[in-house]
């Protein structure tokens, strides 16, 4: 019995001891709140950044395009910054404010304009991007991880993917010194006076440089015959420009095109030697005789100062009369596209855009005429169009006006020739086998 006793005794006194182990504090795990810590971590992240003694660069790709950075952070929250998106913040610093923030997680913000901002403004003119989202980039970012030499961040908005490296003094120097301007002003004067530009590596590989979009193209053949372009974006350097990543022609692998100050001129260097680029007087055929594809006369594109090259005066007197015989006819109409849709092998559809001004709303309104083709190619290229069936519908109303370019299409015999300009881009060129003077050229496109 009493041993029972001394065991109800312990039993009572269990909860006892369980409630005043609960009316003790409870432990700590860290020394410090998670306010302190987040205010220590910020400070940390701010000393990597201001600590930088040559500041930090990166390359920003966008919904289009791809742009280099750089930036200089200060201890009084100062930011300055270039920039190769255009020749103004290539050449100019820009200086502005930033700060680190916790949002959802330790953040970088800038928070006063920089050229960051370039790539979100909802301008589509001052980005190249669309009217109310620009291209879709941000300015404030997360913080994913910081080392001493790298700072990966990740945008708040659009997920903006941005990798800030410590820059060289030499990085930095070619900024503040102008030389990445420079690079931007002499590649743009570069490509005014050369708009046919092209590699030659056994035959003449066209190529292309959009310094809007920042992207590089070089067009070569196939072994089937088929044209195969290549693309990959660009950001200067106070050398010439650089690659996103290497492009491959045949054999041959480059990832840079350098100026030479000497020649004025830049190069490809593979193997330890200088390919250079070269001009030609007009846009370098890539197929002769080949497959016709899918072109377009667009607006503008033969009595503007935009015009697209490889018109002949014989077309531009058919073009010019077709116009004046549209405007002259009696629903007063403005020939505005040509384009000509191969649906096949064998089949063409003739597309003419046209516009006339209500004369009671004074307010445009446009209309298409289709001419409907059956091609027939030989096996040398010749090839002859002949209607499939007699013009209709809106057709039928200007027939008699397209005739000065109708009776050649139908009455001839062609050839097809795919050009590549480096300001147009791929080109078709229709050349008259028959008539030797008339032929005319449009922008290779795929028009729905």
């Amino acid at each position: 019995m009493p041993q029972l006793k001394r065991f109800l005794y312990y039993l009572l006194l269990i909860p006892t001891l369980l409630l005043s182990s609960c009316k003790k504090e409870d432990i700590r795990v860290f020394e410090k709140s998670s306010d302190e810590r987040l205010s220590e971590a910020l400070q940390r992240y701010n000393d990597v950044l201001t600590s930088a003694p040559y500041g930090w660069k990166t390359i920003i790709y966008p919904s289009a395009g791809g742009y280099a950075f750089y930036f200089e952070f200060k201890k009084d929250g100062t930011v300055t910054s270039f920039s190769d998106i255009n020749l103004k913040a290539a050449g100019t610093p820009l200086k502005s404010t930033y700060r680190l923030k916790a949002l959802q997680q330790p953040s970088l913000l800038f928070d006063t304009y920089t050229y960051l901002h370039l790539l979100s403004d909802p301008d589509g003119r001052v980005n190249g991007g669309n009217d109310g989202e620009g291209l879709l980039s941000d300015f404030e970012f997360m913080i994913d991880s910081v080392s001493t030499n790298t700072i990966h961040l990740k945008g708040t908005v659009h997920g903006s993917v941005v990798q800030l490296v410590s820059a060289t003094q030499a990085d930095q120097k070619s900024y503040y010194d102008g030389e990445v301007a420079n690079s931007f002003s002499r590649t743009t004067a570069y490509l005014q006076t050369n708009q046919n530009p092209y590699l030659d590596l056994d035959r003449k590989l066209p190529v292309a440089i959009d310094i809007r979009q920042k992207v590089f193209t070089i067009l070569s053949l196939k072994a089937n015959g088929l044209v195969e372009e290549k693309s990959v974006l660009f950001t200067f350097t106070s050398t010439g420009i650089i690659f996103k990543e290497p492009i491959t022609v045949g054999n041959l692998t480059f990832q840079e095109l350098l100026w030479d100050t000497n020649e004025k001129n830049y190069y490809v260097l593979v193997g330890g030697k200088k390919i250079f680029l070269k001009n030609g007087s007009e846009p370098v055929t890539l197929v002769e005789g080949g497959i016709f594809e899918n072109f377009l006369l667009p607006e503008g594109a033969i009595d503007s100062t935009n015009a697209i090259p490889g018109q002949s005066d014989e077309f531009l007197m058919a073009y010019k009369e077709i116009k004046k015989r549209l405007l002259a006819s009696r629903y007063k109409l403005t020939l505005t596209f040509m384009y000509f849709r191969f649906n096949n092998a064998t089949t063409l559809d003739l597309i003419v855009g046209v516009f006339q001004i209500n004369p009671t709303t004074g307010n445009r309104e446009d209309f298409t005429a289709v001419f409907p083709y059956t091609v027939k190619r030989a096996a040398n290229g010749n090839t002859t169009f002949s209607l499939r069936a007699a013009p209709s519908g809106n057709a039928g109303l200007i027939v008699n006006e397209m005739a000065p370019f109708l009776d050649y299409l139908t009455t001839d015999t062609f050839r097809f020739e795919q050009q590549f300009s480096g300001a147009v881009g791929r080109m078709g060129r229709m050349n008259n086998i028959t008539r030797t003077e008339f032929f005319f050229t449009g922008a290779i496109y795929l028009l729905q």
